[in-house]
C-alpha cells in the first residue's frame, strides 16, 4: 500500500511536469516514455481471482510501448490458507513489481500459493465464542498445542495423524466488566486424518457454574479502601496491593452467600455498610460498587457470561401463608441477576407479576380459596431471560368470617381495607354496612377484569358520612349508595365522584354528594343512574372556566328518574355554563326528579358568559319526559336550559319559575335543537328577550304549553332572534311584555303552521298581554297580530305587507 502511494504521487508530479515543460522522464517504476499516436491507447486491468477484496484499479488509454510495474497484493484478501503469488496474464506470469511493456489491451488476474503441503496433516481450530480460547493437550492445561482468536480462525497447526481420535482441552480468557476472568471448557475429541487440514469447532459457551461471585469497586474519594473478610485482608485480582487508592478501580472473587461475612474498610479501619438491597452474592454475578466518600452504591450487577441465558431455577416450591397470600422459594441460577416471576389465576395463561433479587417471593393480594400456578424464570442483564422449566400450585386458605359480605365498617382503616379487597378482586358483590362517619380522602374503585357490585348502607336509621376528597369509579366496577349515605367533599378543587369509562354509579333515595367545592359528580364515559337521593350544595369558584356544578356529562350516559339536584353554583371570573347539569357529550335522559334552585353567576357584569342556571346542553342529547326544572337562576342566558351544540327533546315535565336576562325558561343558541312535543313551560322571566323560550338556533314545537313567562323587553312567550321558530301543535297563552306578548321576531324565521294557538287580546283568561302585537310582534314592517292566532292562520313572518294575515 505504501508503495502504491509513492508511485500515485510519482505520476502526479509527471503530469504537472508535462504541462510545465512538455516533458516527463521515462523508465523505472510506473515511468512510461513520450506517448505515441493517441489513437494507440490501450487498458491495463486486474482482478482478484481466487482472493477477495479491491484488486489494483485498471489503467487506460496506455500507449503501445508504455512500460508499467506490476502492483503487489495491495487490498486483495487471500483465500484461507493462502498467501499472493503474483500475477497471470494469458498463459505468462509475472512477479509482483516486474515490469511489463504494453502492446494491447491486457487482463491480470492474481495468482495465490497455497501454504498447506499436501504431503503433510494439519489442525484448523475454529473458535466459535466470543472470547479468546487456548487449546492444551493435556487435561491439566499445561502443554499448548493452539490458540484460536475470538469468533474467529485459529492458526493452523501441523501434527501428525491420529485416526483413533484425540482429546483437546480448551480454556476461555474472559473480560467481563474489565474483570479477567478464565474458565475451561469441556474436552473435544476428534479424529485427524492424514494429508490434509483437519477443521475442528470450539463451540460457545453454553453454562457456566462456578463457585464465585465477583466485585469491582470503583473509589472516587480521597480515601483508601480494602475488602475485608473476617479479620483477613483480601488481595484484587491481579494485584499485589490489597490497598485501593483513590480514583482506582479493583475486582475480587468472593465466596457467595451473606454479604455480611464481607466488609469494606475505609483507610484499613472504618468499616463501611453494604447498601441496604445488597443481601447476598450469588455465583457468577458481578457487582459493580463505587464509593465517593460518603456512601457505598450499587452500581449495577452483571453476568459473569454475557452472552448464556442462565439455566431454569430448581426446587421451586409454593407454600400458602394466608388467604391472600403464597410464598415461592428456589435454588439459586449460576449468573443469575435477579428472577421474573409469572402467575396464572386457576386456568388461566401465565402473566407477569414481579422481580426479585433473592430467592425467595411471596405473592399477596390474592383471593381466598383460590388456586394459583407460579412460574420462575432466571434473568441476566446482558443475556436476557432464561427458561423456566418447572411450574407449582397452590391454593389460598378461605376468606375469614369477619370479612364475609356484608361487613360492618366503623373506621377508615377498616374500609380502606375493604376496598383494597374489592379492587383485588376478593368480592364480585360487596355490601358495606357503615356504622360510624369517617374520612378517605381519596378513593379509587378500578382495575376490575370482571363486572363487580359494591354497595355502602347504613347499619340503622341514622346518617353516615363518608368525607373525600375524590372518588373514581373505573374499570367494570358499579357503585350504589343507598338511603342514608351522604359522600361529602373536602374541596379539594377535585369532583367529588368521578365515573370513568366501564364504571357505573347508582343513587338511591336518601343518599346524598353533598357540599364539594370542586363540583358533585363527573361523568366521564361511564354510567349515571340517579334513582333518587341528591346532589346539593356543591360549588365552583374559580378564575378558570368551569362546568356543571352538581353533574358534568362528558361522555357517557346520565339517568335521572328520581332524586334533585339543587343547591348548586358556579362563580368565576371567567365562563359559567350549567349550575345544576352539564352535557358536553354523552346522553342525559330525565324521566322524573328535579333540578331546582341551581345557579351560574348573580354578576352584575355585562360580559355575557353566565349560561344555563339548570342545564347545559353544549353537546350530545338531552331528554327531558319528566321531572321538572325550577327555581334556577342565571345572569346571561337560559335560566332554566341552555342549549347550544346539542339537542334537547321535551315529551313531557315541566320547566318552571326559573330567571335570566334571555331565555329565561329555555335558550336556544345557534346550532342548537329544541324539540317540544309536550310538556309545560310556564313562570319563567327574563329581563331582555324570551321569557318562556329565546330562540337563535332551531326550535319546533307541535305539543306542549309555553304560559305565563314574562320578559320585560321583548317575547313574553317566545323571542326568536335570527333564529328559526315552527309551530305546529301546541298552546302559548298568559305570556306577557312590551312587545310580542306571545312571539317576538326579530331577524328571525317564524312559520306558524296550521296546528297550535297563540292568543291574542281576545284570548279572555288565555290572552297574552303587550303593548304592540299581544300574539306575535315582527321587528320587520313593524308587523303584528294582536287577536289570537289559531288554526288554520297562517302567520309566515317571511312574507311582506298584510299578507298571511297580519293585523
Amino acid at each position: 500500500m505504501k508503495r502504491q502511494s509513492v508511485l500515485s504521487g510519482v505520476i502526479s508530479i509527471c503530469a504537472l511536469a508535462a504541462i510545465l515543460f512538455a516533458a516527463c522522464p521515462t523508465g523505472g517504476s510506473d515511468n512510461e516514455p513520450s506517448p505515441g499516436p493517441s489513437s494507440a491507447g490501450y487498458t491495463v486491468s486486474y482482478k482478484a481471482g481466487a482472493g477477495s477484496g479491491t484488486p489494483p484499479p485498471s489503467r487506460q488509454k496506455l500507449a503501445s510501448g508504455t512500460v508499467i510495474t506490476l502492483p503487489d497484493q495491495g487490498e486483495m484478501i487471500a483465500p484461507t490458507d493462502h498467501s499472493f503469488d503474483g500475477w497471470k496474464a494469458g498463459e505468462q506470469t509475472y512477479a509482483a513489481n516486474a515490469s511489463f511493456t504494453v502492446t494491447a489491451n491486457t487482463e491480470f488476474v492474481a495468482q495465490w500459493k497455497s501454504l498447506i503441503d499436501p504431503n503433510k496433516t494439519y489442525i484448523r481450530f475454529n473458535n466459535l465464542d466470543q472470547f479468546p480460547v487456548i487449546i492444551y493437550s493435556d487435561p491439566s492445561r499445561q502443554t499448548e498445542f493452539a490458540r484460536a482468536p475470538a469468533s474467529g480462525t485459529g492458526a493452523v497447526v501441523e501434527t501428525e495423524p491420529k485416526p483413533l481420535g484425540i482429546a483437546f482441552y480448551p480454556r476461555f480468557f474472559l473480560t467481563v466488566e474489565g474483570i479477567p476472568l478464565t474458565y475451561d471448557g469441556p474436552s473435544i475429541t476428534v479424529r485427524v486424518d492424514a494429508k490434509m487440514v483437519n477443521t475442528i469447532s470450539v463451540p460457545a459457551l453454553t453454562s457456566m457454574e462456578t463457585d464465585f461471585a465477583y466485585i469491582k469497586i470503583e473509589n472516587t474519594s480521597v480515601h483508601s479502601l480494602t475488602l475485608n473478610k473476617g479479620n483477613s485482608e483480601l488481595k484484587p485480582i491481579g494485584s499485589a496491593s490489597g490497598i485501593i487508592m483513590s480514583n482506582e478501580t479493583a475486582s475480587y472473587q468472593v465466596e457467595p452467600g451473606d454479604v455480611s461475612q464481607y466488609r469494606f474498610m475505609r483507610n484499613t479501619s472504618d468499616p463501611l455498610s453494604f447498601p441496604e438491597s445488597m443481601k447476598q452474592f450469588n455465583r457468577g454475578v458481578i457487582y459493580a460498587f463505587t464509593y465517593n466518600g460518603t456512601s457505598l452504591t450499587l452500581s449495577g450487577s452483571h453476568s459473569a457470561l454475557q452472552s448464556i441465558l442462565p439455566a431454569a431455577p430448581t426446587f421451586l416450591t409454593a407454600e400458602t401463608t394466608s388467604w391472600n397470600s403464597i410464598r415461592l422459594s428456589w435454588e439459586p441460577v449460576y449468573g443469575a441477576t435477579s428472577y421474573k416471576l409469572y402467575r396464572a389465576k386457576g386456568s388461566g395463561s401465565l402473566e407477569e407479576i414481579g422481580e426479585a433479587r433473592d430467592t425467595s417471593y411471596t405473592d399477596t393480594g390474592l383471593r381466598s380459596n383460590t388456586t394459583y400456578t407460579y412460574q420462575v424464570k432466571a434473568l441476566s442483564d446482558k443475556s436476557g431471560e432464561g427458561p423456566g422449566f418447572t411450574s407449582v400450585s397452590a391454593t389460598t386458605n378461605e376468606l375469614p368470617e369477619e370479612l364475609h359480605s356484608p361487613i360492618t365498617v366503623s373506621n377508615a382503616a377498616k374500609m380502606a381495607e375493604v376496598l383494597a379487597l374489592f379492587n383485588d378482586e376478593e368480592y364480585a358483590e360487596c355490601t358495606v354496612a357503615l356504622a360510624g362517619s369517617f374520612t378517605l380522602d381519596t378513593v379509587a374503585l378500578s382495575n376490575r377484569s370482571s363486572n363487580a357490585v359494591l354497595t355502602i348502607q347504613s347499619e340503622d336509621a341514622g346518617e353516615k358520612t363518608i368525607s373525600l376528597s375524590s372518588l373514581s369509579i373505573g374499570g367494570k366496577v358499579s357503585l350504589v349508595l343507598e338511603e342514608d349515605v351522604t359522600l361529602e367533599g373536602l374541596d379539594s378543587g377535585d369532583r367529588l365522584v368521578q365515573i370513568d369509562s366501564g364504571g357505573s354509579f347508582t343513587m338511591k333515595a336518601g343518599s346524598k354528594v353533598h357540599g364539594n367545592t370542586g363540583g358533585g359528580v363527573y361523568v366521564d364515559g361511564g354510567t349515571f343512574t340517579m334513582n333518587g337521593g341528591e346532589i346539593s350544595g356543591n360549588s365552583i369558584a374559580s378564575s378558570s372556566t368551569y362546568y356543571g356544578g352538581g353533574v358534568y356529562v362528558n361522555g357517557g350516559t346520565f339517568t335521572m328518574s328520581g332524586g334533585e339536584i339543587s343547591g348548586n353554583s358556579i362563580a368565576s371570573s371567567s365562563t359559567y355554563y350549567g349550575g345544576g347539569v352539564y352535557v358536553k357529550s354523552g346522553t342525559f335522559t330525565m324521566s322524573g326528579g328535579e333540578i331546582s334552585d341551581n345557579s351560574t353567576s348573580t354578576s352584575t357584569s355585562t360580559t355575557f358568559s353566565s349560561m344555563g342556571g339548570g342545564v347545559y346542553v353544549m353537546g350530545g342529547t338531552f331528554s327531558m319526559s319528566g321531572g321538572e326544572i325550577s327555581g334556577n337562576t342565571g345572569f346571561s342566558w337560559g335560566g332554566g336550559v341552555f342549549v347550544e351544540g346539542g339537542m334537547f327533546t321535551m315529551t313531557s315535565g315541566t320547566i318552571s319559575g326559573n330567571s335570566t336576562s334571555s331565555g329565561g325558561g329555555v335558550f336556544v343558541h345557534s346550532g342548537g335543537t329544541f324539540i317540544m312535543t309536550s310538556g309545560i313551560i310556564s313562570g319563567n322571566s327574563t329581563s331582555s328577550g324570551g321569557g318562556g323560550v329565546c330562540s337563535i338556533g332551531t326550535f319546533t314545537m307541535s305539543g306542549g304549553t309555553i304560559s305565563g313567562n314574562s320578559s320585560s323587553f321583548q317575547g313574553g312567550g317566545v323571542s326568536v332572534d335570527n333564529g328559526t321558530f315552527t309551530m305546529s301543535g301546541g298552546e302559548i297563552s298568559g305570556n306577557s311584555g312590551p312587545w310580542g306578548g306571545g312571539v317576538y321576531v326579530y331577524w328571525g324565521t317564524f312559520t306558524k303552521q296550521s296546528g297550535g294557538v297563540i292568543y291574542g287580546s281576545n284570548g279572555g283568561s288565555l290572552q297574552n298581554s303587550a303593548s304592540n302585537g299581544p300574539a306575535v310582534y315582527v321587528i320587520s314592517g313593524s308587523k303584528k297580530r294582536n287577536s289570537t292566532a289559531g288554526v288554520g292562520v297562517l302567520l309566515d313572518s317571511t312574507k311582506s305587507g298584510s299578507a298571511g294575515g297580519w293585523e
